[in-house]
């Protein structure tokens, strides 16, 4: 039997606020660069996704609401933290029909070519 171990999170910060003034997205992550995503969300945050991704447990985080072509950084941290690459999906919404991206979703930005999925039929 096959299983796998998936934490769902659908939360965040506040994207509206700027830290430096940026915005509080993708766009404010270094490629490669912990340190960039360590210094918004804290050293002990960044220590337990690095150590939920080492036990093997995938981690899913909704892009954000908020109508921004980038991810939230939650959503984008593997961009930062390549190390979490293989256990990470960022999830935007699809509109009531399922026929496209939702007006309030955040968009796949940076992050579509490594850990973004957004899917309508």
């Amino acid at each position: 039997v096959n299983s796998a171990d998936i934490i769902n999170n659908s939360w965040g910060i506040d994207t509206t606020g700027t830290f430096g003034g940026e915005r509080l997205d993708a766009n404010i992550l270094t490629d490669g660069d912990e340190t960039s995503l360590e210094t918004l969300i804290g050293t002990a945050e960044l220590t337990a996704l690095k150590n939920v991704a080492a036990a093997d447990i995938v981690q899913v985080y909704a892009t954000g609401n908020d109508s921004h072509t980038e991810p939230s950084i939650h959503a984008a941290a593997p961009i930062a933290v390549p190390e979490l690459r293989n256990l990470w999906l960022a999830v935007g919404a699809v509109n009531s029909t399922a026929t496209s991206i939702a007006s309030f979703s955040n968009r796949c930005g940076r992050a579509r070519d490594k850990i973004c999925l957004l899917l309508w039929w």
